[in-house]
């Protein structure tokens, strides 16, 4: 499911292109406000149909605000685009675990197991 919505030419791979462009998506889909930011708030909103609600309500929210803060790089509470980019970017390469650039199903089921 995650790999059809990300992977635009439907080849059954996700390439840095297409990565990057469903990362830039889903932070305009997240900016309700369109203040080119993210705030906590914000942070969950475009990605909860994604995703399965595994867990309790808390501990949804405990990975909601953690998730957060991984991509708050310099800590002012907000995600600026940039930022989001440069996170989303690493968990692309950190799934990219054979470095040939692309992630495959298998790679990204992997990567959200970790």
């Amino acid at each position: 499911m995650m790999l059809g919505a990300i992977d635009a030419d439907q080849n059954g791979m996700i390439t840095a292109e297409e990565a990057a462009a469903h990362a830039e998506s889903m932070f305009a889909t997240m900016d309700v406000n369109g203040d080119g930011v993210l705030v906590a708030d914000e942070m969950g909103a475009g990605r909860m149909g994604m995703m399965n609600p595994w867990g309790t309500p808390q501990l949804m929210q405990e990975r909601r605000v953690a998730r957060f803060a991984a991509k708050d790089a310099n800590g002012d509470g907000q995600v600026t685009m940039g930022e989001f980019l440069a996170a989303e970017k690493a968990q692309y390469e950190a799934a990219d675990s054979d470095g040939d650039g692309k992630v495959t199903p298998w790679e990204l089921r992997a990567a959200m197991w970790q």
